[in-house]
């Protein structure tokens, strides 16, 4: 039975096999519990999925449980349990976050990634309070069960508020789980951009898994087949063609190129040695609803008429660039007040524009970002 532990989510749990047809051999056994054990490990870097391929009917004919308990030594409770799960199906879902991790260059994207993106408080004893929202997730992820799209968007926001202020604290005290925050707390704002950065892309990639095991409660980003065929600016073809695969709608472009422009001015703030970008301090990081979207916008448009004289002659690019994106997004916002919807969504597509600018200037281990218009 020792064998059969493992760690989860920073939570003991121990994995009970059961053959359909026979008993399943101890060497097989042994197989997957090393492929289970890599499919929820949140390793940050790239990783092998399942080793082995196994085929075979015979093999594939048991199911498994997952046991998570809690024990003081002398004895153990059981906090959750996730139980007949097909080896079959957990295969599927394996190839599906593997594809996903492809389609958005992440090799290392995984289940046991979840567990790095959604906030997990702890008391002073460092134990884990509200891990069964990650427990919870993980099940309905295995065993099909319908998950809201509120409550992804809402753990996203979750993950950037509770990130914005550790990294205004400089301080990482609690949720040690969240994407090498430990690490990054002590950059700033450049460690915030990069946690920004990575953790939009997670989510889109979740999202995208979500929709291909068809169990969130309601359409989002379907993908759009068309890319727009006209002649634009290399820059915004690159976004434009970013958006449509996706499958963002025209509300959503809008307040991703909304995101673009905050960019922009953050970046006219550090030339202006505002090194902390005020701009950032604009976003409410709990959701951002239609008077939060048309403030920021008014806070940007006055912003560029402030910095654009001295900007001009520093670093004209900020200055088209702006411009560029300025105009996309009221081609797709239009009438502001009609079209906006979940405040914690605009929030998502909002930093999803302003996380495509910034570009990773040296390898993730640095955790270094810079402006890729430079």
């Amino acid at each position: 039975m020792s064998d059969n532990k493992l760690t989860i989510a920073g939570e003991n749990a121990v994995i009970l096999f059961e053959g359909l047809f026979k008993s399943i051999e101890q060497s097989e056994i042994e197989k997957w519990i090393t492929n289970i054990d890599i499919a929820f490990k949140p390793i940050e870097d790239k990783i092998d999925y399942f080793k082995e391929e196994l085929e075979n009917q015979e093999i594939n004919d048991f199911e498994f449980h997952i046991i998570f308990f809690k024990t003081d030594g002398k004895s153990c409770a059981v906090k959750k349990s996730i139980e007949n799960i097909s080896i079959i199906h957990f295969n599927e879902i394996i190839k599906i976050f593997k594809e996903v991790g492809q389609l958005i260059r992440k090799e290392h994207f995984n289940l046991g990634l979840i567990y790095r993106m959604i906030p997990v408080q702890v008391n002073k004893k460092k134990e884990q309070l509200n891990i069964n929202r990650v427990l919870d997730f993980y099940s309905s992820i295995i065993q099909g069960t319908t998950i809201s799209v509120h409550t992804v968007f809402d753990y996203y926001s979750e993950a950037l508020a509770c990130s914005r202020r550790k990294f205004l604290a400089k301080k990482a005290d609690n949720y040690y789980n969240l994407y090498q925050l430990g690490r990054l707390v002590n950059k700033e704002t450049k460690g915030f951009e990069y946690f920004v950065k990575e953790i939009s892309i997670f989510y889109l990639g979740l999202i995208k898994v979500l929709t291909k095991l068809e169990i969130l409660d309601k359409e989002v980003l379907t993908v759009e087949k068309d890319i727009s065929e006209l002649e634009l600016n290399p820059t915004i073809q690159e976004k434009e063609n970013f958006l449509c695969l996706n499958g963002f709608s025209k509300e959503a472009k809008g307040l991703f190129y909304l995101g673009c422009m905050t960019y922009q001015i953050g970046r006219m703030q550090e030339m202006q040695n505002h090194k902390n970008k005020p701009i950032l301090n604009k976003i409410s990081y709990m959701g951002m609803g239609t008077k939060d979207i048309l403030d920021l916008y008014c806070v940007l448009l006055e912003k560029f008429n402030q910095y654009q004289s001295a900007i001009r002659k520093k670093a004209i690019y900020l200055i088209i660039d702006f411009e560029k994106y300025h105009h996309m997004a009221t081609k797709y916002l239009g009438n502001l007040p009609n079209v906006l919807g979940n405040e914690k969504e605009n929030l998502f597509y909002l930093m999803s524009g302003y996380s495509s600018c910034i570009y990773i200037k040296k390898s993730a281990e640095e955790e270094d970002t810079n402006d890729s218009e430079q």
